[in-house]
């Protein structure tokens, strides 16, 4: 195949990943179990029939003249190792071995940017791990792969075959944004950023933050939510006609305001990019980050900021296609900014999983606090996955922020009348979390 440029996504990984080359920072890796006992010849071949259907999985790069480059390489046939940790004292083996995994990383250029292994778990499970480059996927393309991995395996258990349709590519993406970049639609989104990030607010005044210099090594502090408001908080959203990304979403942003005293500042979150139900069913990278800009004073009851946070995510969205690294050069072009747009980021995780499945932390963050809520199909309640940067934060500062939180979104179901309480500064305190 001749070789292509990278899609803006793409271009956002790379150019990192040169500024910290040889680490783990962007491996995706998932482990999936069967509910089932395996014929691992069978599985072996329907983790092939992925590969071979999946062109964005076989995206090798390179660097001609400097410029980074992709081909899609032909699918050659190859072996899944099968691990069997179900001997005794295989628990401890398993985790070290998937912890070894998740931290090995991929050679970036000219090389394979997936690995698959079948496992035998020490619990008797039955299952296979998929680890990928960012690069070529996502985590919504890693919910496609568990999917396909598990239907494939089912057909060729039933001896039903393997169907020989075409998937969508990748390459129908790389063609789609091209076109987009030439469109009037591209010129509307950019004056929209433009004019949503014009004269931008100072940094959020976190005391922890201002030591922030970029990938460190980081934890993750999980937990979920209690199961006593779950349905409340269902019927709360409910009725005001909004997600719980964006109820919770307007909690973290009362919480900034109420600890910074900043009445304008901005959260990144990640979105889909996924536009078209083509898109939704491709393999790749297709993420962009959307830069969310709060403003919100003492006097805004919560039912007022909720309102305003779904209102503003239907600007947003409609202009997501934007890439995140044009939006940086534009915004140090026309302001002489120089700095991180945001350091704290809000990630909503909720591809339906048909297949049971674990997301493995990789132990590295590139921002110093990540808040992911997890609601995925089959879990019996949304959980958070907070990563920070553990030589910002300490395991204390994180429960109390998730314990502000929970505090902040029960009273806020309670009492949506009621206005924001007056910020408490981080100056009047010494450190932490209040």
């Amino acid at each position: 195949m001749l070789k292509t440029s990278l899609t803006h996504p793409q271009k956002r990984i790379w150019f990192s990943e040169k500024l910290y080359p040889g680490t783990n920072l962007y491996n995706i890796s998932v482990t999936f179990r069967f509910e089932y006992s395996v014929d691992f010849d069978l599985l072996n071949k329907a983790i092939n029939y992925l590969v071979q259907v999946s062109d964005g999985l076989r995206l090798t790069f390179m660097e001609i003249n400097g410029e980074p480059v992709q081909k899609i390489n032909n699918y050659i046939p190859f072996t899944v190792p099968l691990f069997d940790f179900s001997k005794k004292g295989g628990e401890k083996k398993e985790d070290k071995w998937i912890k070894k995994e998740t931290s090995s990383p991929f050679n970036l250029i000219n090389s394979n940017l997936y690995r698959f292994y079948m496992i035998r778990y020490s619990n008797g499970d039955e299952g296979f791990l998929i680890n990928c480059h960012h690069i070529i996927c996502d985590g919504w393309t890693n919910g496609i792969l568990g999917d396909r991995v598990k239907t494939f395996y089912e057909k060729l258990n039933k001896d039903e075959g393997l169907s020989t349709q075409d998937f969508p590519s990748y390459l129908s993406f790389i063609k789609n944004e091209k076109e987009y970049l030439k469109s009037k639609r591209f010129e509307m989104n950019r004056i929209f950023w433009r004019d949503y990030l014009l004269n931008l607010p100072e940094p959020l005044n976190y005391p922890t933050l201002e030591n922030y210099s970029g990938v460190k090594q980081a934890e993750r502090f999980v937990k979920y939510l209690p199961s006593d408001f779950t349905g409340n908080l269902n019927t709360f959203c409910q009725e005001q006609k909004i997600s719980l990304f964006t109820l919770f979403f307007s909690v973290l942003s009362i919480y900034i305001f109420r600890i910074t005293g900043q009445e304008d500042f901005i959260i990144g979150t990640p979105t889909h990019n996924r536009t078209g139900s083509a898109e939704k069913q491709t393999a790749g990278m297709f993420v962009n980050l959307l830069p969310y800009r709060q403003k919100m004073t003492a006097c805004d009851t919560f039912q007022e900021i909720i309102k305003q946070v779904s209102r503003d995510f239907i600007s947003l969205f409609r202009n997501q296609k934007y890439p995140f690294n044009l939006l940086m050069e534009d915004i140090r072009s026309d302001q002489n900014f120089k700095q991180n747009l945001f350091k704290v980021i809000f990630s909503y995780e909720n591809k339906p999983v048909s297949i049971n499945n674990h997301w493995h932390f990789n132990g590295l963050e590139s921002f110093p606090l990540v808040i992911h809520l997890v609601e995925r199909e089959g879990s019996e309640r949304p959980k958070w996955e907070i990563d920070y940067q553990s030589d910002l934060f300490q395991p204390e500062d994180i429960q109390s922020l998730y314990n502000s939180l929970i505090t902040l979104v029960k009273n806020g179901i309670n009492y949506p009348e009621k206005k924001s309480q007056p910020a408490v500064p981080w100056k009047v305190r010494k450190t932490g979390f209040p």
